[in-house]
């Protein structure tokens, strides 16, 4: 299978062999891509149905313009089939919309200006769509449309279409299509709900009101647990002339989990975030510098947890499920984390006399100690 044909080559092939012209319009600034239609949680789109008579030329009008968006997304999927055919070049819908114009200058499809411009772009809309379901795997390859087994329809968006709502019947409305003069005689069987009519604001006042209740409710709680941090990490400094930690991975930490046990990670990712790792080890950070302390940063990879420390034994791997367990060689029982934490403090105050036992006369340890910074001389306990 040949290659994708990208870049200048691409953009040659398609100026010169498909009929594809550049990006002039807005050609300084940077495509963005198309974003969909956003909509508020819990919602669900629906449909209304209503039957409409035209007048003759309107319905002629309307044949015009079905036939056209047939032969638009047929002519835009032979484009594409024949750049990845003949050139391996793909393209999307930015693409076909530039060959749209190209087509509507030529002397024999000049008749697609008589149809909206924001109709034929959505039918290439719908075949760019077809294209995506196919590379998804939900759906085959798009076919052509027949004049005689596809159904005729246009999508009109909200530029291609005039709504002026009748104040005397509430959800009816007068609607007039592109390119007709008058509207279209509309049998309204029933009534649209209220809010559909007018043009819709995101929100409303009593949906502002409760998100601004909920804003000062989640900043209430921020300062309280900033204060409640602050307080604790300045008695730690206060309290204590050697403060010891453990170097962990916090990002790694927080790692979504897939599969079994997603929920009990879930739990726990929420309990590092509220507990505030980081924002503690920062303060206790300035806060040593501050009041001539040390704070001591024990490498994520001593073996705290695993460690028996009455007898330094290493046992295995232990769960973080497992809290309790008993030492293989001296028989001591040990919490997980009373354990762990004589280990750190330990191992953090042996870091912290390795580098001040080395230091010269007068001069005090750093404000932070690292065990990946400090050259071991002395081997560990």
């Amino acid at each position: 299978m040949a290659d994708r044909v990208t870049g200048e080559e691409a953009q040659r092939i398609k100026r010169e062999q498909l009929g594809v012209g550049d990006r002039t319009k807005h050609h300084g600034r940077k495509a963005t891509p198309l974003r969909g239609l956003s909509r508020e949680p819990g919602t669900h789109q629906r449909v209304y149905r209503f039957r409409f008579y035209p007048t003759p030329d309107q319905a002629a009008q309307l044949t015009q313009t079905f036939g056209a968006c047939r032969w638009v997304y047929n002519e835009g999927l032979a484009l594409r089939m024949k750049a990845w055919e003949e050139h391996q070049v793909s393209l999307g819908f930015a693409e076909t919309c530039r060959a749209l114009t190209g087509w509507k200058r030529i002397p024999e499809t000049a008749w697609l200006k008589e149809t909206s411009s924001t109709v034929l772009q959505q039918s290439l809309r719908h075949l760019d769509a077809a294209f995506s379901r196919f590379f998804k795997g939900s759906a085959k390859y798009p076919q052509r449309k027949s004049k005689h087994r596809s159904r005729d329809s246009a999508t009109y968006v909200r530029t291609g279409f005039r709504w002026l709502e009748d104040p005397e019947r509430p959800g009816t409305a007068s609607v007039t299509l592109a390119k007709q003069a008058t509207p279209l005689d509309v049998r309204w069987s029933r009534a649209l709900p209220p809010g559909q009519l007018p043009v819709k604001r995101k929100g409303s006042k009593n949906r502002g009101k409760v998100r601004e209740r909920i804003a000062r409710l989640y900043a209430a709680i921020g300062d309280v647990r900033r204060d409640l941090l602050d307080q604790f990490t300045t008695r730690l400094v206060r309290e204590n002339q050697v403060l010891v930690v453990e170097d962990l991975p916090i990002a790694n930490l927080l790692r979504a989990a897939s599969g079994k046990g997603r929920r009990r990670k879930a739990a726990l990712n929420r309990s590092i975030v509220d507990a505030a790792w980081g924002e503690l080890l920062r303060q206790l950070r300035y806060k040593c510098a501050w009041y001539g302390r040390t704070l001591v940063v024990v490498d994520r990879f001593f073996p705290s947890t695993r460690r028996c420390s009455a007898c330094h034994a290493k046992g295995p791997k232990l769960d973080v499920s497992v809290r309790e367990w008993t030492c293989a060689e001296c028989g001591a029982a040990h919490d997980r984390d009373t354990n762990a934490a004589v280990n750190l403090r330990d191992e953090g105050m042996r870091l912290y006399w390795l580098v001040a036992t080395g230091l010269p006369p007068g001069r005090v340890p750093p404000a932070v100690i690292r065990a990946s910074e400090v050259v071991d001389l002395v081997p560990a306990a």
